[in-house]
């Protein structure tokens, strides 16, 4: 059967609540999320660090840059069809893209010259050049049609470990310096 509607109840400013439970507000506050970003900020500060310090990493990322370099350099002279190279630094911490007359290269990102200075680069600091050797020379040269004038081989040493890049029969590949 059916209940008789029942007449609503009134409330005046004296009469007692109805009995009502509280919800708790529902989402994220400023605050939790500003403190969750800090937790993460805080520990990509150390973690990055500590990551980018291991040799093998720092050493690892600097040479497979620098397989990366050569191979733009001898795209751009056979795209250019202009004489290209790359010069190693004397004191060993980096090396510019050049073509035959000289002039620096652009580099593939951004407006300025091809220019790699390891200890310019947060990433890369510490890297040194300890050895390069391309038909007696401290430079890796291309001709217009992109073949190599030598081969060769650069050392790439970070805190007591080194790796080899080698440049022969124009392939390009990295190893450990141990294996030349």
């Amino acid at each position: 059967m059916l209940e008789p509607a029942r007449a609503p109840i009134a409330l005046t400013p004296n009469s007692p609540q109805p009995n009502r439970q509280k919800k708790p507000p529902f989402g994220i506050s400023f605050l939790g999320i500003g403190l969750a970003m800090a937790g993460i900020a805080t520990l990509a500060a150390i973690a990055i660090p500590l990551w980018f310090s291991r040799p093998s990493i720092t050493l690892e990322g600097a040479a497979n840059l620098l397989v990366e370099d050569i191979l733009q350099v001898q795209e751009n002279a056979i795209m250019q069809r202009v004489g290209s190279r790359i010069e190693f630094d004397l004191d060993g911490g980096g090396y510019q893209a050049m073509d035959s007359s000289g002039l620096a290269l652009r580099a593939p990102i951004g407006n300025g010259p091809y220019l790699r200075d390891y200890d310019m680069d947060a990433v890369f600091e510490g890297v040194l050049i300890t050895e390069v050797d391309f038909g007696g020379k401290r430079c890796l040269e291309f001709d217009q049609g992109g073949y190599s004038l030598h081969d060769g081989h650069v050392i790439l040493t970070f805190r007591g470990k080194s790796k080899s890049v080698v440049f022969d029969a124009n392939e390009v590949y990295v190893r450990s310096a141990d294996e030349r």
